[in-house]
């Protein structure tokens, strides 16, 4: 079985909260973010597809969007 490693990079102005991803695996669950420089929050995910869905999601203040 070929594992890929995925990179995603979400590009999103700092002080509106935090960027998590959500993928088609399970989309309640959180995916933390490896770093974040700047406005730019780097995800790096390891499936044994070529492709997944996946969306950014912004929680902040008790919201999540």
């Amino acid at each position: 079985m070929k594992l890929y490693n995925q990179v995603i990079r979400v590009v999103y102005p700092r002080g509106g909260g935090r960027i998590v991803l959500r993928t088609d695996d399970d989309w309640n669950m959180d995916v933390e973010a490896v770093t974040r420089p700047g406005s730019t929050t780097k995800f790096q995910i390891e499936t044994e597809r070529p492709y997944f869905y996946f969306k950014p999601v912004l929680l902040g203040d008790g919201t999540t969007m």
